[in-house]
């Protein structure tokens, strides 16, 4: 990790637009969706709470998306006040 804002915020949206993270995301959100439609027949609590994982793991996603893109403007603004 580099102590440059502008290098910073690079890094933390390639790793956000990186395949490994999407794929982990991906396999945690497939698991969730896996587990409530299992417990849909025993279980309606259990259902709802993996649906709720579900919507909590891409709100992160979404936050974290959106702190890199903050990360990445400000960035921006910083280096843009540097050259001028």
């Amino acid at each position: 990790m580099t102590d440059d804002p502008v290098g910073r915020a690079r890094e933390a949206a390639g790793i956000l637009d990186s395949a490994v993270f999407k794929e982990a995301v991906a396999a945690v959100e497939k698991e969730f969706v896996e587990r409530a439609v299992e417990a849909a027949a025993d279980d309606h609590e259990a259902t709802i709470e993996f649906t709720r994982h579900v919507r909590a793991l891409r709100a992160v996603v979404a936050t974290l998306n959106q702190w890199a893109l903050t990360g990445r403007l400000r960035a921006a603004k910083q280096e843009a006040s540097h050259v001028a």
